[in-house]
C-alpha cells in the first residue's frame, strides 16, 4: 500500500490535497456507514476513525494526517458523542480522544517517514554494492595487461555512469594519468 501511494501521488501540494480529500472522503463514508448501524458504540467509531487516521499517516505526510485526524475527531464528536449534533467538547474523554487522534497521526507519519528514508538508503546501498560487484567482475575478467589501467578507467566510467574518470599512479617521472571520457554520458 505504501509503494502504491508513492507511485500514485507525488509529495506536492496537489498530492497533499488529493490525499487529504481522499482521507476526508473515507472519514465521511465511514461516518455515514456507522450512523446507519443501530446503537453503535462511540468506542467502535473512534477505533474505525483511528484506523483511517493511521492509514493516512502511513501513506502521506504529517499535515495530511493531522487534517484527517481533526476532521475525524469532529465527526466523532458531532455524530456519536453526547450531546449528538453539537461540537461541544465538554467532557474530558472527548479532549483525550482529540489528543489521541493527533498524537497517533504525528507518530505514525513520523514512523512512516523514517521507514521510507531507510528504504531509500537501503536501495542506494544495494545499488552501490551491485555496481562494486560488477566492477570487480569486470576487473577480474580483464585480460589486457598492457592497457589494464585504461581498461579499469573504462570499467569505472561505465559502471558508475561517469562522464570522465582519471586514474593517477606514481611513475618514474612524476604521476602517470590514465583518463576515460565517455561522450554518451556527456550528451545526456
Amino acid at each position: 500500500m505504501v509503494a502504491l501511494s508513492a507511485r500514485m501521488f507525488r509529495r506536492t501540494p496537489a498530492g497533499d490535497a488529493t490525499v487529504v480529500a481522499g482521507g476526508l472522503t473515507v472519514v465521511g463514508l465511514a461516518t455515514l456507514a456507522l450512523r446507519a448501524v443501530q446503537d453503535v458504540s462511540p468506542t467502535t467509531v473512534a477505533l474505525v476513525l483511528l484506523l483511517i487516521v493511521l492509514a493516512t499517516a502511513t501513506i502521506w505526510r504529517r499535515r495530511a494526517a493531522i487534517a484527517v485526524s481533526v476532521v475525524a475527531t469532529l465527526a466523532l464528536n458531532f455524530y456519536f458523542l453526547p450531546p449528538v449534533g453539537t461540537l461541544t467538547i465538554a467532557e474530558p474523554q472527548n479532549w483525550i480522544a482529540l489528543f489521541a487522534f493527533l498524537v497517533v497521526a504525528v507518530i505514525a507519519s513520523q514512523l512512516s517517514a523514517t521507514t521510507h528514508a531507510r528504504a531509500r538508503d537501503a536501495i542506494a546501498r544495494r545499488n552501490e554494492v551491485t555496481r562494486l560487484f560488477d566492477l570487480t567482475r569486470d576487473v577480474l575478467l580483464t585480460t589486457e595487461t598492457t592497457g589494464a589501467i585504461d581498461a579499469l578507467a573504462r570499467h569505472i566510467s561505465r559502471r558508475f555512469e561517469l562522464a570522465q574518470v582519471a586514474i593517477c599512479l606514481p611513475g618514474e617521472r612524476g604521476w602517470h594519468r590514465s583518463e576515460e571520457h565517455t561522450s554518451e554520458l556527456q550528451s545526456h
